[in-house]
Formats: C-alpha cells, structure tokens, sequence
C-alpha cells in the first residue's frame, strides 16, 4: 500500500451540529515517517507541526528511521531539513535531491567529508548555537512560499549539543528553534540517546517535546532485540503496544500484518 493511500485512511472527520446544520471538520493529514510500524502505532503518522524526540542508543533500527523519515519527506516533495554530525545517512539525498533536501553538517572536518552546494550548509560543529539557528533561519526563508504542504526537520545534533553545553543552554536554544519550526509548518523529530545523559539534564529537555519514541534494547530467547514504544504523544490517539523490531522488519520495511503477542508484552511483525 502506498504512502498515499495510507494518508487517506488515516484522515479522520468530526461531524457536528451546529444552528441545526451539520458540518465537518477534515483534520490535517499526519507526517507519514516512512517506517511502517512507527506509522502503525501512530495510527497513520505523527500529526502536522509536532516536535516528537526519538530516544534510542546506537542501532541500526534508529539509523533505518531516520533515513526513512527523510526519504518519504524527499518523495513526497516536502521540503526536508537534517542536522548532523555525521552526513553518510542522507549524503546521495543531498546529492541529488537538491531542490528539497536541505543538510546542516556540525563538523569541524565538514568540507573534507563532502562538498559545499547551494543545498548543504557546513559549520564548525555545535559550538555556536547561535550560527547554527542563522543558517537555518536562512535556508527557511529561501523556501517557496507557495507550498502549503507539511516540511519535515530531523535533528540529529540533541545529544552533542546537550554534552556540550549543558540543560540550561540547550533548553533555551530548542525551546526557541522548536517554536519557530512549528511556526513556519515543519514536523520535527530529534535524536537522542539517552545513556549518555544525566537523568536529570535528560528529563529537562525531553519535556519541550509534544511526544517522545523510545527505542530500547533486550534479551529475548533469540538473542539481543529492539522494541519500539511510543511512550506519549499529547492529545493523540496511539497504539500503546510495544513493537518488536524484527530482522524481517529493517530489511524489508513493510507491514504484512501485526500480531498480537500478549504473553510476550508485544507486536511483532508477521
């Protein structure tokens, strides 16, 4: 099923009576992420103009949504923005999707990992926050004004920004860049890994998001395994479900049916 077709199962009406009439409301289409189940627990998608953190360690399962958030946003001609360290995940999107894919590299060896083009903005790393928020500012302005369709940010710089310039600091810098991103129409999802943080520098940014996705790691008879799990999302419906990330899962990343593994506590894919 395409990602079109899912969008138009997913859009919901409220119907009501108002003066004696009835009238109906289409609420906004979800973000569809790209990642089939994340998609399925969402019950369509992440709504329009939220910030939703992504908490996760190292995995390939993490690596995988990423990409994908970033790919279906580039197919379906919505402008995309990524911020990061590290560039390999969207380097061929930032290629050769020029016209709506925008790459922010933090990193000093930047222009040494790849080429500077009119879509893919180098800085000196995380250290000036301030120089960071000006080349996105920029980059939002240059956007068509014409398109009134959702815009998609990935921000895969939390964790070193947190590390580097502790829970005040990156409190105020998000909670002004989150803002201005929902202001101009973008969905966000933002990045980090929740091992590395204090309990309590971790807690203080997490609540500046409207949802949180935990990707976990543990031991199941198989061996080590991922379970996905939306731990909140504010005012949304939601599967409360936790989902296995199978290895069927990242290779084909297709739902061919959801079962429910109720001694095991989860969903896994069929």
């Amino acid at each position: 099923m395409s990602s079109n077709e899912n969008a138009d199962k997913a859009k919901p009406k409220i119907f009501f009576t108002q003066i004696g009439r009835e009238e109906s409301i289409v609420r906004a289409l979800p973000v569809i992420t790209g990642y089939p189940i994340l998609d399925t627990l969402l019950c369509g998608g992440l709504p329009q103009k939220f910030a939703v953190v992504i908490t996760s360690p190292p995995c390939d399962e993490k690596d995988l949504l990423i990409k994908r958030f970033l790919e279906t946003g580039v197919e379906n001609d919505e402008p995309t923005f990524y911020v990061t360290i590290e560039p390999s995940l969207a380097e061929s999107l930032a290629q050769h999707e020029p016209s709506n894919f925008y790459m922010f590299l933090c990193n000093p060896q930047g222009e040494a990992i790849i080429k500077k083009t009119s879509n893919i903005s180098i800085l000196k790393g995380v250290e000036n926050l301030t120089d960071l928020s000006v080349a996105l500012t920029s980059a939002i302005r240059k956007l068509d004004p014409s398109h009134k369709g959702p815009r998609r940010m990935c921000l895969n710089v939390i964790s070193d920004v947190l590390l580097l310039h502790g829970s005040v600091q990156t409190r105020r810098w998000l909670t002004e860049l989150l803002t201005q991103l929902k202001s101009v129409g973008f969905t966000t999802i933002a990045i980090i890994d929740p091992q590395i943080h204090p309990p309590e520098q971790l807690h203080a940014i997490l609540g500046l998001f409207e949802g949180e996705v935990n990707i976990r790691e543990a031991e199941t008879d198989g061996g080590l395994g991922r379970f996905l799990k939306i731990k909140r999302m504010s005012n949304q419906k939601y599967l409360k479900d936790e989902a296995y990330l199978t290895e069927d899962e990242q290779q084909n990343q297709r739902i061919s049916g959801l079962e429910d593994s109720k001694s095991r506590g989860f969903i896994r894919l069929s």
